[in-house]
C-alpha cells in the first residue's frame, strides 16, 4: 500500500483526496499547514506527497525548496487551487 502524505487547508479538498485516494487503497495524512507537512515529511515514511501551492502560513514551492535543501527526495506533486 502507498502512504501518501497531502498538504492541504481545505476540508473539503482534502476529504475530495482522501475519499477517491482511499478507494484506490491508499493510505493518507493530511497536513493542514506547511509546519505539520514538514514536521511529518521530516518523521514519517511516505511515497508521494501531494502539495498545496497556498497553504496559509508558507507558500508550497517554498516548502517544496526547503525539504529538498534538506535531502528529501519524496515525490510530489504540486496543483493549484
Amino acid at each position: 500500500m502507498k502512504h501518501i502524505l497531502i498538504a492541504e487547508d481545505e476540508p473539503r479538498i482534502a476529504d475530495f483526496l482522501v475519499r477517491n485516494l482511499s478507494e484506490h487503497d491508499f493510505s493518507t495524512v493530511i497536513a493542514k499547514n506547511a509546519r505539520e507537512a514538514i514536521y511529518l515529511t521530516q518523521n514519517h515514511s511516505f511515497d508521494l506527497l501531494i502539495l498545496d501551492l497556498g497553504l496559509p502560513d508558507q507558500d508550497g514551492l517554498d516548502i517544496l525548496d526547503r525539504l529538498r535543501k534538506q535531502g528529501e527526495q519524496l515525490p510530489n506533486r504540486l496543483y493549484r487551487k
